[in-house]
């Protein structure tokens, strides 16, 4: 299991790199709007939108000169939080799918 882990995570390791070299390549410049929605969704998706968590978001710490509105990033990590809830439920299937075809069983029983 930890060989498998170990390529899957190697896997997508090279996967978010080499979007990431495809973004900077196709798109160099981020404009502030783009910027304040990019954070704003990623302080949706780690900190949540309950009370206590605002205190968190970049936002307080850096605010903008120009007031901004948060539907569109919110509306989009909702979005992201049912695909990762998915892929966390499909993940482990598809892992013990893996080890069975390789092994013979899954090694999560042991």
């Amino acid at each position: 299991l930890d060989l498998v882990a170990a390529r899957v995570g190697f896997a997508l390791d090279l996967l978010v790199f080499f979007t990431a070299c495809a973004h900077i390549s196709l798109a160099p410049y981020t404009k502030v709007e783009e910027s304040f929605n990019l954070h704003a969704t990623h302080d949706v998706i780690s900190y949540g939108m309950k009370p206590g968590a605002l205190s968190n978001y970049d936002h307080n710490t850096f605010p903008g000169a120009v007031p901004r509105t948060f539907i569109g990033s919110v509306l989009l990590a909702s979005s992201t939080q049912a695909f990762t809830s998915f892929m966390a439920t499909l993940a482990p299937k598809i892992l013990d799918k893996v080890e069975i075809q390789k092994y013979g069983e899954p090694l999560r029983n042991f």
